[in-house]
């Protein structure tokens, strides 16, 4: 359909309700959506009839922990009607926090502040429409992940972090100390939506598969600030058993670079972001994705198991997201981002790359030898109490 057998995500991620469970397999007679690329979407009047909507039942927001004072929609609350939303009369104004550098899913340079930004923005503006003056919204864009879950989110100086993914907390003894604060000292939204995580190689790499034969000894970037869980999925192990060196310069745009450069081997990067930083940087031609995806991960609202209205919080995202989905207004919003990104892919590399060092600003880049499993995210995730030094230094994650 697209030409490009390296845009199957298209389809993949404008079909995330029908496929299986794992997010993997296509049953037979499923019908698939194929939304147009590189232009203008406008939905037909008629969509919500042709396409069916999700099935799945809005899951009921976890409870917070036993000792916070919580804000009891329907105890607390007065009922907006049968409908719609309970309002809290206690939990005036959510204070949202996020950052740059996270397209298409945030970015202030990006319509609408990106694909995340406008769902959390739409779902919140339903909350206020109902009500009545007694309950408004902001976001904050703070360019430091490392800082967001500590200790923004977990001192409450913001009330909600977005968009992070959720590590495998049933399996706690595989994580580490990040995934582990996130399990223990969070909770997480239902999904906003899910992303694959590939690992990119130059085209003249002998990296040719997920192998640990290939990695044996090689240097895989991740910027500072996002976790590296995937190196460990699937029984991997190449952090814990020393397979891989992890380099940490301030952006992915600057990993690329430096896989440009021969000063890494490959970069682990979701694939939209991927795209983009390709882009930014021109090296269409020189850098591709490994066929087999490292990992795929949802992503969702965080906010503090300790906040007194985390329960509240959550009911208002999830059901406000149940709403959008459920009158096809999700899949408008990112179906315009996506076509969005598309277009923006055939723009020129910017000329704020050309001939230029990586992160020639910045410190130079932070190697960590991981001697555990690592965080488990494909977003931006903090780790705890990170500060960002002097680049000689080596840290560990």
């Amino acid at each position: 359909v697209y030409g490009d057998p390296n845009q199957w995500t298209v389809i993949f991620y404008a079909n995330q309700d029908r496929f299986s469970d794992d997010g993997s397999l296509i049953s037979p007679g499923v019908k698939v959506r194929l939304p147009c690329i590189g232009r203008s979407l406008s939905a037909p009047a008629n969509r919500a009839a042709q396409t069916p909507s999700p099935t799945a039942p809005a899951q009921s927001a976890p409870q917070p922990t036993a000792n916070s004072q919580t804000d009891q929609p329907g105890s607390s609350a007065d009922s907006a009607g049968s409908s719609g939303f309970l309002i809290s009369s206690m939990l005036r104004r959510l204070q949202l926090l996020t950052a740059d550098g996270y397209p298409p899913f945030t970015g202030r340079s990006l319509p609408s502040g990106g694909m995340m930004t406008e769902l959390l923005t739409k779902s919140m503006s339903l909350v206020k429409g109902e009500a009545d003056g007694r309950f408004d919204y902001s976001i904050s864009w703070i360019n430091d992940w490392a800082a967001h879950l500590n200790p923004l989110l977990i001192s409450r100086a913001f009330d909600v972090g977005f968009p992070y993914s959720k590590p495998d907390c049933d399996r706690p003894t595989s994580l580490d100390r990040v995934g582990r604060l996130k399990c223990e000292r969070f909770f997480f939204s239902d999904p906003l939506y899910e992303v694959a995580t590939l690992l990119y190689a130059r085209k003249d790499s002998n990296i040719r598969k997920l192998d640990t034969a290939d990695l044996q000894g090689k240097t895989i970037c991740r910027p500072l600030g996002w976790s590296v869980h995937e190196l460990e999925a699937n029984g991997r192990n190449w952090l814990r058993d020393r397979v891989v060196v992890v380099v940490r310069p301030p952006s992915f745009d600057a990993c690329f670079q430096m896989l440009a450069d021969g000063r890494v081997d490959s970069v682990a990067a979701d694939e939209l972001t991927a795209r983009s930083s390709i882009a930014m940087v021109g090296l269409q031609d020189q850098v591709e994705p490994l066929n087999v995806p490292l990992s795929f991960s949802t992503l969702h609202v965080m906010v503090t198991r300790t906040h007194p209205h985390a329960r509240t919080i959550l009911y208002y995202t999830n059901e406000a997201l149940r709403r959008l989905k459920a009158t096809r207004e999700y899949d408008q919003i990112v179906d315009k981002h996506l076509s969005n990104f598309w277009s923006s892919l055939k723009r020129p590399p910017s000329a704020a790359f050309a001939n230029q060092p990586a992160a020639s600003n910045a410190p130079r880049a932070r190697s960590a030898v991981e001697s555990g499993p690592a965080s488990p995210s494909s977003s931006p995730d903090a780790a705890p109490g990170a500060t960002d030094t002097d680049g000689d230094q080596t840290a560990q994650y």
